[in-house]
């Protein structure tokens, strides 16, 4: 914060910086949380997780490139491919990275959609032995 009271810019110092306070406020105050509320926090963290996997995906360089033809696909298609309702892309299509809109139709970028999956799919899980 600046002495102000306004919020600094990324610009004016790293954006982890500017953010790592608040996360360490977070991860206090966690024990002290509603067990109620958990579930709402819980999903916005997988939400900020997931777009942040995404990002890192993109900036990753790409060998072979076939972007020419990026297909979009139906809202309902999508929520199928993510498992959810439509209902949940409809009210979260600001903060999904995959939404595009076209004039006033609502779709899902299928290569997008398929990077956002692939970030929040879970390690896969070994055995343990007996």
């Amino acid at each position: 914060m600046r002495p102000n009271g306004g919020i600094e810019r990324a610009d004016d110092r790293g954006i982890a910086t500017l953010v790592r306070p608040q996360i360490e406020y977070l991860l206090s105050a966690l024990g002290e949380l509603p067990i109620s509320e958990l579930p709402v926090l819980l999903g916005e963290l997988e939400l900020a997780c997931a777009t942040l996997k995404l990002r890192m995906l993109k900036a990753q360089p790409h060998i072979e490139r076939q972007e020419a033809h990026e297909e979009n696909v139906s809202v309902s298609v999508g929520a199928k491919r993510l498992g959810t309702s439509t209902k949940f892309i409809y009210r979260h299509k600001d903060r999904l990275p995959f939404v595009r809109r076209e004039g006033r139709k609502v779709l899902c970028n299928s290569k997008e959609l398929d990077a956002y999956i692939a970030a929040r799919r879970p390690a896969t899980r070994t055995k343990m032995p007996h």
